[in-house]
């Protein structure tokens, strides 16, 4: 459930308040005007690591392989500036392992539907206050069976998220899982980069979420306040 984000002081101007609801007061005192959603990658620091992932409309989704649980730093884009949310990391479904935030200032929908070899998918990869958009390929290779690229020019961490671009947004696909060389006499050594697809998105989706537990209200310390789900500990049966 995305968390609504609100204002804790009261506003009279109507303007402001539409500006200060759903997600956008990190918007609005940001600078930026108009929010940009072209830049869903994130960086996540987790107890043993970092990975990356993407921000998406189910949440932050990521591989997982240096945390499973607990708690966890998650590293986004609003327009220029690279914020930081703490959260927690929780099973989403299949590989796929979601970290939870107040605010969710990217959210690229999800493709289900079916790639084709050759098709043109969008790479990005987040740098320590950038992003890169590197343009890759759905392998055509007829030795390879799967989900896997051709290698681009740069390498592409594990984790790297990978979008279809349509009706002028970017919709998410999957992650980077690894690379993988291919080396045939006559035809010598190719590069490709594995990535889990949308079978393994759809995979996630299937798997049944816990039913919405009740909302409390949660102050922050930046004068805002977002609902989040009351601890399972807490909820009287």
């Amino acid at each position: 459930m995305h968390a609504m984000l609100e204002s804790r002081a009261p506003v009279a101007l109507p303007t402001l308040a539409l500006l200060l609801c759903g997600g956008c007061s990190g918007w609005f005192f940001s600078g930026v005007q108009y929010p940009d959603r072209s830049r869903p990658v994130v960086r996540i620091e987790t107890s043993a690591g970092v990975e990356y992932g993407a921000a998406t409309e189910v949440g932050v989704l990521f591989l997982g392989r240096t945390a499973t649980e607990g708690p966890c730093r998650v590293h986004q884009f609003l327009g220029d500036d690279l914020l930081v949310e703490d959260g927690r990391i929780d099973p989403f479904g299949g590989i796929y392992f979601r970290a939870t935030i107040d605010r969710k200032h990217q959210h690229a929908p999800l493709w289900t539907g079916r790639l084709a070899r050759g098709d043109e998918l969008v790479a990005l990869v987040m740098g320590d206050a950038s992003v890169q958009s590197v343009g890759v390929n759905v392998s055509n290779d007829s030795a390879v069976d799967g989900d896997a690229l051709d290698a681009p020019g740069i390498p592409l961490p594990a984790g790297t998220p990978l979008f279809r671009e349509e009706r002028g947004r970017l919709w998410f696909v999957g992650l980077v899982t690894g690379a993988a060389e291919l080396e045939e006499q006559g035809l010598g050594r190719r590069a490709f980069v594995v990535f889990a697809g949308p079978d393994r998105l759809a995979e996630a989706l299937a798997v049944p979420e816990n039913a919405a537990a009740p909302l409390r209200i949660k102050y922050r310390p930046d004068n805002l306040w977002v609902e989040e789900p009351l601890p399972r500990e807490t909820i009287r049966r």
